[in-house]
């Protein structure tokens, strides 16, 4: 049996969209390895990235958490959580060192890390 050209194409646009969709899915479940500040600052928006760091000058405006996050090297990012949770505030405000996971983001020509998690360290 022949399929046609036609059948052909439908086929391959199929399967061409899973195989994109399967790639945004690992994207967004992979965790990325841990890097420090200089190393995020060469890398697109929308990258996901981890970094250890001690949270200072944390503030919330509008249901927002800032904060800057200074890594062992002495270099420093803004971080931004929409809708912190409790925990959050408490960890950015109290605890000092945290690890952040969010995805790299430039505003206003400054680089920052919208945040998914903010954990302290233990």
């Amino acid at each position: 049996m022949l399929i046609s050209s036609w059948q052909l194409r439908v086929a391959l646009g199929a399967a061409s969209i899973i195989g994109i969709a399967a790639l945004f899915l690992a994207d967004s479940l992979a965790q990325p390895s841990k890097i420090i500040v200089a190393e995020a600052k060469g890398l697109p928006d929308g990258k996901k990235v981890s970094m250890d760091g001690k949270a200072t000058n944390a503030f919330v405006v509008k249901n927002t958490l800032f904060f800057t996050l200074k890594d062992h090297t002495g270099n420093t990012v803004k971080i931004v959580k929409f809708n912190p949770t409790k925990e959050d505030l408490e960890t950015a405000n109290h605890y000092g060192f945290v690890s952040v996971t969010g995805r790299i983001q430039t505003y206003l020509g400054e680089q920052e890390i919208i945040a998914e998690e903010v954990e302290k360290i233990e």
